[in-house]
């Protein structure tokens, strides 16, 4: 037991990209078991043997780096989507994109019937605003 408590500090341990390696590579087992394939049974090797090195490595900062991008990729859409909205939702305009080159128009937020024509491609339509 003491050996251990020897042996693991200044490990990195489990983070969250190691969990999402270890589920990758649960899932690929499943998947070769389940569909008789080698070929994925053999892939899942990878991940696996990744998870292992990542909680066994004892250079922290180049794993905690690996981690932070890992998290910074994974909630990178999601927050921008959310920033993105609410930037829209306090600005006294309203986007919406032209029907026929998909271009991004800006319009003043006032409630309505409009008659819109897109500054690209000249295309007229007609919007309602609430």
């Amino acid at each position: 037991m003491q050996k251990d408590k020897m042996f693991l500090p200044g490990r990195n341990g489990p983070d969250a990209l190691f969990f999402f390696l270890l589920i990758c590579a649960l899932v690929l087992l499943i998947l070769g078991t389940a569909l008789l394939n080698v070929m994925l049974l053999a892939v899942a090797v990878l991940p696996m043997g990744l998870c292992l090195f990542r909680l066994l490595s004892g250079n922290l900062p180049r794993r905690r780096r690996e981690n932070r991008l890992f998290l910074s990729v994974l909630t990178l859409v999601p927050l921008r989507r959310y920033i993105q909205k609410r930037k829209e939702k306090n600005t006294p305009y309203l986007y919406c994109t032209c029907p026929s080159c998909s271009s991004r128009l800006r319009l003043k937020r006032q409630s309505g019937d409009f008659t819109v024509t897109c500054a690209a491609c000249k295309y007229r339509f007609s919007i309602h605003i609430q």
